[in-house]
């Protein structure tokens, strides 16, 4: 599933990275015949946010984040599709600039989708984290104090609090 997960980002990012340089390349009326590649490649980046989302939710991120990339492609998606059609004339340039704005947000989210996929696997409490494991070491450890405290000095212990002479 890691590897899953980590070949969905770098094809997301790829796929994105791509949309964005012809993206420019149309905003600049050029290149204009790649719009079908354009299109296809956008096909292909939402259904891999979807599968890293999928995967990012075995692995146990978060999974609102989860919840909201899978909405998000969905946006990205109709976006994608129906921009053409709206607000024709001198204002399109406003659904060009949503249509690059959707697809920044979704980049993002796949990063934030592979930075909560390693919060969790590394144990890192916050949403999506696992519950923490007790082993009998650290439950042994747990009330051990200072191996020694001065005489007369305050000691703060991370485990059991201050120590001060008795």
């Amino acid at each position: 599933m890691r590897r899953l997960t980590a070949i969905a980002l770098v094809l997301v990012g790829f796929t994105g990275l791509t949309q964005i340089v012809l993206g420019v390349l149309f905003w600049t009326g050029h290149s204009l015949t790649l719009t079908p590649l354009h299109m296809r490649l956008g096909y292909a980046f939402v259904i891999l946010l979807w599968a890293q989302a999928a995967f990012a939710a075995g692995a146990g991120a978060a999974p609102g984040l989860v919840g909201f990339t899978f909405l998000w492609g969905l946006a990205v998606a109709v976006v994608g599709i129906l921009h053409a059609r709206w607000l024709p004339g001198d204002l399109h340039w406003v659904i060009k600039a949503l249509h690059v704005v959707v697809g920044l947000v979704a980049l993002r989210l796949s990063g934030m989708l592979a930075a909560s996929t390693r919060r969790f696997r590394r144990g890192v409490s916050g949403p999506g984290a696992p519950p923490a494991r007790i082993s009998e070491a650290s439950v042994v450890t747990a009330g051990a104090r200072p191996a020694t405290v001065p005489s007369g000095s305050r000691a703060l212990s991370p485990r059991s609090g201050p120590q001060t002479r008795r």
